[in-house]
């Protein structure tokens, strides 16, 4: 390979970012905008119960309040299936012979 055709080459070459570029990397988030992160009010337009479209979190939550209603969000917890009574033995037996003695009845 000649060092013209290295040369007509050289800037095709995909340099690996991680150790051979120059840049210094971005700093981040905390060092930059030094506060906390803030949840605006805005919100995607959703239609109601009233009929209405509602863009503003609070505003939404009022008339879900207003109208009785509970705002359940997305907590995988509720998905979850609640605990299973436990099983009890004498109750079981206590049945079984309670349906023996009235068929024998």
């Amino acid at each position: 390979m000649t060092d013209a055709a290295y040369k007509r080459g050289y800037d095709r070459i995909v340099w690996n970012p991680i150790t051979h570029d120059p840049r210094p990397a971005e700093p981040s988030r905390r060092a930059a905008f030094p506060c906390p992160m803030i949840m605006g009010d805005t919100m995607p337009p959703t239609e109601h119960v009233d009929g209405k479209t509602y863009e503003s979190k609070s505003a939404f939550r009022a008339v879900t309040k207003a109208n009785g209603m509970i705002e359940v969000g997305n907590d995988p917890a509720r998905l979850r299936p609640g605990d299973k009574p436990k099983r009890d033995d004498r109750k079981i037996d206590a049945a079984i012979h309670r349906a023996i003695a009235e068929v024998n009845a």
